[in-house]
C-alpha cells in the first residue's frame, strides 16, 4: 500500500503499485501542489526520492 498526499494534507490518495503511486504523484502535481510525499513501508518519500527506489538510473 502506497499512500501519496500534497504537503498541505489536504488530499490523501491510496495506491497499491509504485506505479500507481507515482502517476498520482504527478497528477497532484499537474494540479498544482506544490509538494507530494510517498509514504511506504512506514517511510515517507519525496516524489524523487521514491521514484530512484523503483527506477534504475542507469536504463
Amino acid at each position: 500500500m502506497f499512500i501519496v498526499s500534497d504537503l498541505a494534507g489536504d488530499t490523501e490518495v491510496v495506491r497499491d503499485t509504485p506505479e500507481d503511486a507515482i502517476e498520482a504523484a504527478n497528477d497532484l502535481l499537474a494540479q498544482g501542489s506544490a509538494q507530494v510525499t510517498i509514504e511506504a513501508g512506514g517511510n515517507v518519500y519525496t516524489l524523487v526520492n521514491f521514484a530512484l527506489t523503483i527506477i534504475d538510473p542507469r536504463d
